[in-house]
């Protein structure tokens, strides 16, 4: 059995766990290839996530922005 290290930039997100019922199916060369593996699939979540952060710090923006518009109308009318 393989345990390969998913790592970002801000730290270990888990591991990669690799296991065969054949035994020698997984070699000691392929490791490398399983690092690449686990790198890729590392940043993939990682970008998953800034995404996702991304996507709800627009909403929570958005929805600022937009009681700041309302409360300008209101205040502007209010004046009148």
């Amino acid at each position: 059995m393989y345990c390969i290290p998913l790592l970002t930039r801000k730290g270990p997100l888990g591991t990669l766990n690799l296991a065969s019922t054949d035994e020698n199916s997984l070699l000691p060369q392929d490791l490398g290839f399983l690092q690449q593996v686990a790198a890729q699939i590392a940043t993939a979540v990682d970008n998953a996530r800034a995404y996702r952060e991304i996507a709800e710090l627009k909403d929570k923006l958005a929805r600022k922005n937009f009681t700041w518009k309302t409360k300008s109308v209101l205040n502007s009318t209010s004046r009148r």
